[in-house]
Parts: structure tokens; C-alpha cells; sequence
């Protein structure tokens, strides 16, 4: 998951194959890390505690919603 924050097309073969036939993968494989439509945040869970980890999540939600990218 780490590499494919940094490059979206990376793994795809792990989601692609055998999966739901009705999700859009192709959307994802044409972009690259520089496309503004790839917008990743990472949340390093690494010593975080589960309600630390809730808290971040929702703020970078919050933050999408105030910056009209999530409905």
C-alpha cells in the first residue's frame, strides 16, 4: 500500500484480478503520481492507538468535505 500511494498504477494486478466486475479500474490506470485527480493521504497507524487513528481519518474527511472533493 506504501508504494502505491506513491505510484497509483503499482499493484493494480492485486484489486484487478478476480474482482468485482463492476468497479472501474481503468479510471485508475491511467493515472500518474502528478495527475491532481490522485489525491492520497496516509495515516502511519504504526503506534496509534484505534481512536487516534478514527480521529485523523476523520479529520482529512472533514477537510475533503470543507474542500468539496467528497459528498
Amino acid at each position: 500500500m506504501r508504494r502505491h500511494v506513491r505510484d497509483p498504477r503499482y499493484g493494480l494486478h492485486v484489486v484487478r484480478e478476480n474482482g468485482w466486475v463492476e468497479m472501474r479500474w481503468e479510471r485508475v490506470a491511467g493515472l500518474t503520481v502528478a495527475d491532481p485527480r490522485w489525491r492520497v493521504h496516509a495515516v502511519d497507524t504504526t503506534a496509534a492507538a484505534p481512536a487516534e487513528v478514527g480521529d485523523a481519518l476523520a479529520t482529512w474527511i472533514e477537510r475533503e468535505r470543507a474542500n468539496g472533493r467528497v459528498t
